[in-house]
């Protein structure tokens, strides 16, 4: 069976800020601190989408990705408060069952955060598009958040691993959970 997982990693405000958009959520995750200003939220993979509304809010950036079996990476993103883009990168089940998935835009992630735009849009490209490189969606959600500018610590990890004792997560200089 393959890693199912979610969190949120959002750049810019601070902890602090983070922590006080977390008492709305009323829903446990655990804060990883990389540094002054990014923090990634491990969160339940049914909770991620409230996760994300709080905290796109705060400004900055904010990433949140789910990944479900390891086969399907669904983001969301904001930049300055405003929605950027949402939908799956790199091939989907849905694809494989004949169903539409709409895709992230690679373009306007890429711009949101700063990065070059030729390899973030090769990372969000369907199937169809190219976008077949990576057995698992979690090496898809690595390379992606490397190619943001993102730390890796958000990739292959969501509230689920935390909990069953799984917490040696690189690149985090602390860890608390809440809720």
């Amino acid at each position: 069976m393959g890693s199912f997982y979610a969190n949120v990693t959002v750049v810019g405000p601070s902890a602090d800020d983070v922590f006080d958009a977390a008492v709305e959520v009323e829903r446990p995750a655990a804060v990883g601190i990389v540094d002054d200003t990014t923090v990634v939220v491990y969160v339940a993979i049914d909770s991620v989408d409230d996760w994300f509304e709080a905290l796109a809010p705060l400004g900055g950036r904010v990433l949140a990705a789910a990944v479900f079996d390891d086969d399907l990476l669904q983001l969301a993103a904001a930049a300055g408060g405003a929605l950027v883009t949402m939908g799956t990168a790199g091939p989907t089940v849905l694809e494989v069952l004949d169903q539409e998935a709409p895709a992230a835009d690679g373009e306007s992630l890429a711009q949101a955060f700063g990065a070059a735009v030729d390899p973030v849009v090769a990372l969000v490209a369907t199937a169809d598009e190219g976008g077949d490189e990576f057995v698992f969606a979690s090496e898809r959600h690595a390379a992606l958040c490397q190619a943001l500018g993102l730390p890796t610590a958000a990739a292959g990890f969501g509230l689920e691993h935390l909990v069953q004792g799984d917490d040696d997560i690189e690149g985090l200089r602390s860890l608390e959970r809440i809720g």
